[in-house]
């Protein structure tokens, strides 16, 4: 794995920061967090910080699988991209409709710590890239995902957005459950080739 010159890292990193903090000061007649003021009386404050979140990490899910599809060289790998691709993309439409009914407004791309690894996995390539990608976007992502739907699940007030979490939540665990078998196999690949 190439081992990344870590004044790059933290370039990447500011740049991510510098511009997500632009795009949130320049969105004129919404709140900080992406609501219009009507809405953020109707929906919980925890409901809609788990809308954001969830649309970011769909959108992470989605242009990191595109990558992958287009740069992996492993069947494995992208059909596993092309059902996260289809599979997000329809998650992300739900979310869309339920948030568009109540007002709030979502982000339209990933976050920066998702912006950032997409760009570190840009720069590597054939087994390198695809341990990568099942490793950040496959497990790593799909466990913080169920954790932030668990979290919706138990805690959250507003019973649409708690549906939409219920109907997602056994797909992503689905989904993990298939990276963490593909990265087993890339890892097994690797290694017999050594």
């Amino acid at each position: 794995m190439k081992k990344l010159h870590p004044i790059l890292v933290a370039s990447l990193l500011a740049v991510g920061l510098a511009t997500g903090a632009q795009a949130q000061s320049t969105q004129s007649g919404t709140t900080a967090q992406g609501t219009t003021a009507g809405a953020r009386d109707a929906v919980p404050e925890a409901d809609r910080d788990f809308m954001k979140k969830a649309a970011e990490a769909g959108h992470a899910e989605v242009q990191a699988a595109r990558l992958a599809v287009s740069k992996s060289t492993n069947a494995q790998v992208k059909k596993f991209a092309q059902m996260l691709i289809d599979d997000h993309t329809k998650a992300n439409a739900q979310l869309e409709q339920i948030a568009s009914a109540k007002g709030v407004k979502l982000p339209t791309e990933p976050s920066l710590m998702h912006k950032s690894k997409m760009q570190l996995m840009k720069m590597a390539d054939g087994a390198d890239f695809d341990k990568r990608f099942a490793e950040d976007m496959g497990v790593e992502a799909h466990r913080e995902t169920i954790e932030l739907f668990r979290e919706e699940i138990a805690n959250g007030r507003d019973p649409q957005v708690k549906a939409f979490a219920q109907q997602v939540l056994p797909k992503l665990e689905q989904h993990l459950e298939m990276a963490q078998k593909m990265r087993t196999q890339l890892e097994r690949r690797e290694s017999s080739t050594r």
